[in-house]
This record gives C-alpha cells, sequence and structure tokens, in this order.
C-alpha cells in the first residue's frame, strides 16, 4: 500500500490515501465521504480534520497490523 497524505491550511486538514483506487477531492464533497472531525488545538482555536476513505481497503490491513 501507499500510505497517506496531509494536506489543507490552519483551518482546514485533510488526510487522503495516496495512489487509491480514485482520486480523492480536498473537500467535505469527496466521493469516498470523508469522516469530519472538529479538533481544538492548546491556544483554544479549532480546526477541521477530513479523513478520508481508501477503496482499495488499505484501513483493513492497517488495523490487522496494530
Amino acid at each position: 500500500m501507499n500510505g497517506w497524505l496531509r494536506v489543507g491550511d490552519d483551518l482546514e486538514q485533510h488526510v487522503i490515501p495516496v495512489e487509491d483506487l480514485i482520486d480523492h477531492e480536498e473537500d467535505q464533497g469527496c466521493i469516498c465521504g470523508p469522516s469530519v472531525q472538529m479538533v481544538k488545538r492548546s491556544d483554544g482555536s479549532a480546526a477541521w480534520l477530513y479523513s478520508h476513505h481508501s477503496l482499495d481497503g488499505r484501513e483493513l490491513l492497517e488495523a490487522e497490523h496494530d
């Protein structure tokens, strides 16, 4: 498997599977239906983290090795 890429800015970060079966869009409308969570920072501000889902099943293989 090819791992993950983290992209974004101070307000929004996306964790996207590298070389997946589809090209992922860096937004909440991505076809994979990314999970989103608000992450609080130590200074009291917050950002959004979008965790994209792979179509090649790499999450299942990674979970087996944990």
